[in-house]
């Protein structure tokens, strides 16, 4: 069957053969064969995915940021309420004992802030917030979480973000890889894993 023969159905093989879809090319640089499907599927860098993952969505991003919010508020109330329960004992032996207490407790508060927000994201690219909604913060360059350096300067960048009227903050919602100004300054992307 010559190339000027073929018709859609058929499959001719051969030197000057037409690659079709569902039939194996070989390429001769490399040897492999490549079959060319009839349905290429979606494009795995279209908006709202890159390299073929799945964006996290402005929703997930700011429901796991007001969780991470929550629990801040949590961590630090046991040791406000003690400090001013301090103020109210006056200062007396009570009021030192509980100052001290409060004290220790909100330094608690902070220690499990810093290492939620800086170490545990750094390291696996999670809050307690973003693993609560499926979600994870990487380099864009290479998948892998950013490490707590760049998550740090990722925070400060944020500044960035609210500035303009918090236009940072919502620029995810139009843009094709969902970055905030501060994903941007740094190379991060958030992605979705379920």
């Amino acid at each position: 069957m010559s190339s000027s023969d073929w018709r859609p159905g058929s499959h001719p093989v051969g030197p000057g053969a037409p690659p079709g879809f569902g039939v194996p090319v070989a390429y001769w640089s490399t040897g492999q064969v490549r079959v060319h499907r009839r349905d290429p599927g979606p494009d795995p860098d279209r908006p709202g995915y890159y390299e073929g993952h799945a964006l996290a969505g402005w929703g997930r991003r700011v429901v796991a940021a007001l969780l991470d919010t929550l629990i801040v508020v949590f961590l630090y109330l046991p040791g406000t309420t003690v400090i001013l329960l301090a103020a109210d004992r006056g200062a007396g032996p009570d009021g030192v004992v509980f100052l001290v207490l409060g004290i220790l407790l909100e330094l608690l508060a902070v220690s499990l802030t810093l290492w939620n927000q800086l170490a545990a994201q750094g390291r696996t690219g999670q809050t307690w917030g973003k693993q609560a909604m499926g979600i994870r913060l990487l380099r864009k360059a290479d998948g892998r979480p950013l490490g707590t350096g760049l998550v740090f300067l990722r925070s400060v960048a944020h500044l960035v973000d609210s500035l303009p009227c918090y236009l940072g903050y919502l620029w995810p919602l139009w843009d094709p890889r969902r970055q905030t100004f501060a994903d941007k300054l740094v190379g991060s992307l958030v992605i979705r894993e379920r």
